[in-house]
Order: C-alpha cells, then sequence, then structure tokens
C-alpha cells in the first residue's frame, strides 16, 4: 500500500481497491447464496458501514503509511483486538479478568515502546502518520463492536460486500 500511497491519491487507491474487489465478493456471495443487500429494515446502516468501516479506514491507513513505516502500519493496525477489547469495555462495561489486565498492560507498554523507538528514527510528521492508523483502527474497531449489537443476523459476506 506504500507504492499506492506514493504514486496515486490515498481517496483513488481506497476506491480502486473496492472495485478491484467487489466483483469477488459478489462471486462469492452468490456462489455461497448470501444475499447481497441488508434486509430492508436495516439498509440504513449500508451506508454507515460503507463510510466508517471501508472508505475512511482504507483512507487513513493509506494516507499514515506517508508519514511512517508500512511495518510500523502493521504494528499499528495489528492492535486492533486490543481497541476492540477496549472499546468493549467502554461500552458495555463488561469487567476484565487478571490475564486480560495484564495482557492489556503489556501490549500497550510495547505500543509505547516502538512508537517511542520510531519516533527517534521516522520524520516530523510520524505523529499524523500515527494519529490516521488509530483513526483507522478505532472507526474500524467501532464498527465491528456495533455489528453485533445492530447486525447480528447480517452475513459477513453480505457487510464486506
Amino acid at each position: 500500500m506504500a507504492i499506492a500511497g506514493e504514486t496515486i491519491p490515498s481517496l483513488t487507491a481506497t476506491a480502486f481497491r473496492f472495485l478491484v474487489m467487489s466483483p469477488l465478493l459478489i462471486l462469492i456471495a452468490r456462489t455461497e447464496k448470501v444475499p447481497l443487500l441488508f434486509p430492508k429494515e436495516k439498509r440504513h446502516y449500508m451506508p454507515l458501514v460503507a463510510i466508517f468501516y471501508f472508505a475512511i479506514p482504507f483512507w487513513f491507513m493509506l494516507e499514515g503509511e506517508k508519514y511512517i513505516s508500512s511495518g510500523l502500519a502493521a504494528i499499528l493496525f495489528g492492535y486492533m483486538p486490543i481497541t476492540i477489547m477496549l472499546l468493549t469495555y467502554f461500552t458495555t462495561r463488561q469487567p476484565f479478568s487478571v490475564k486480560q489486565i495484564s495482557a492489556l498492560l503489556v501490549t500497550l507498554l510495547s505500543l509505547v515502546a516502538i512508537i517511542s523507538i520510531e519516533s527517534d528514527i521516522s520524520g516530523s510528521d510520524y505523529l499524523l502518520g500515527i494519529s490516521l492508523l488509530m483513526g483507522a483502527v478505532l472507526l474500524h474497531g467501532a464498527i465491528y463492536i456495533i455489528k453485533p449489537l445492530r447486525l447480528g443476523d447480517v452475513h459477513v459476506l453480505t457487510v464486506q460486500i
């Protein structure tokens, strides 16, 4: 994605990514007899998913990789499970076990260490890149949390198309 971010505008690369993958996902959905559209009573969620689960996060990822290395971008996006865990806690107040708290502390401390080390290597715009990537992770994680609550019966392929 770093090459795409350097050669064509990020929004164009994001649109092209969906243009290329949509036919394949539609073919898989048709083969598996999965509906292409959300149920009528949930169709108002389609633009929200398209914008906040796909378009903006992918755009943020491409923009962010202009300022940070693709390796750091992959590491930041790899923190999605931690983000989902924290968002779940803040939205449902589901308590953490001691193991979960320990794992959370270790991963957050390692993330801080990685960003600290990387910030000494990178240029002055690394915070912008990190912010864009973390914004993408937060948006992606928020929709991931909302999906079972609001779209529980919608097939995962339908959401992906």
